[in-house]
């Protein structure tokens, strides 16, 4: 594989409209900085790699036609769209915002906050993996069976939540991007291709964005024998 587009999701919150698909907005909840409004980024949705493979900023809205991704602000105005929602930033982007702009739960693992997409390569399709933490549950020849933490869930509170992948094929985990698992009961870090992923709708989500606000997303199948 190639190096993936590593993306990082933000609660986000409109503050000014300055074009078709183009915000200033809180990455937080504006009513905890007093809506500052020097605390606001200037986000271009249109800066996906749908529309822009060449200068991603923001992964794909998901509600787009034949475009599978995470952001729900948006994705143009003056159409009636999210003018509160989840923006996944490219980890460049992220990771250059001034202290302060986001946050997040105490005691999460930055992570499970993160999806990695691998754009399409001759044969090869998209690709894409999320982040989880997880505790090695159980082990044999090819099959590994997860505990799995969604974005929200407590850590400190055992999950009931199992998933069961083989870690040395590309097609359930991303092997580069998580840990090596070797004994029973070992936690660590796990990213999930979306495929398998789909495979545990309404179990493994996705972090809802805004924090908290009900449940997450289930993740779509991108193979075109499951539909997108």
């Amino acid at each position: 594989m190639t190096s993936p587009i590593v993306f990082c999701g933000c609660e986000a919150f409109v503050c000014e409209v300055l074009g078709k698909s183009t915000v200033r907005a809180w990455l937080r909840d504006p009513e905890g900085v007093s809506f500052d409004k020097t605390k606001v980024v200037e986000l271009d949705l249109s800066a996906n790699p749908s529309d822009r493979p060449g200068a991603v900023e923001v992964d794909n809205h998901v509600t787009a036609p034949m475009m599978a991704g995470l952001t729900t602000l948006g994705p143009d105005w003056p159409k009636p769209m999210q003018e509160r929602g989840g923006v996944w930033l490219t980890k460049a982007k992220f990771d250059a915002l001034p202290t302060g702009t986001t946050n997040f739960p105490v005691g999460s693992y930055p992570y499970q906050w993160q999806m990695l997409l691998y754009l399409p390569q001759g044969t090869a399709p998209e690709s894409r993996y999320n982040g989880f933490r997880v505790e090695l549950h159980s082990q044999s020849s090819g099959e590994s069976i997860f505990r799995v933490w969604n974005a929200l869930d407590l850590l400190s509170v055992t999950s009931n939540k199992l998933i069961s992948v083989d870690p040395g094929n590309p097609e359930h985990v991303d092997a580069a991007a998580s840990d090596v698992f070797t004994t029973v009961g070992q936690k660590g870090k796990l990213f999930v291709n979306w495929n398998k992923l789909s495979e545990y709708s309404g179990l493994i989500l996705s972090p809802k964005l805004p924090l908290g606000e009900m449940g997450g997303f289930s993740f779509r199948s991108l193979s075109p024998s499951k539909g997108t």
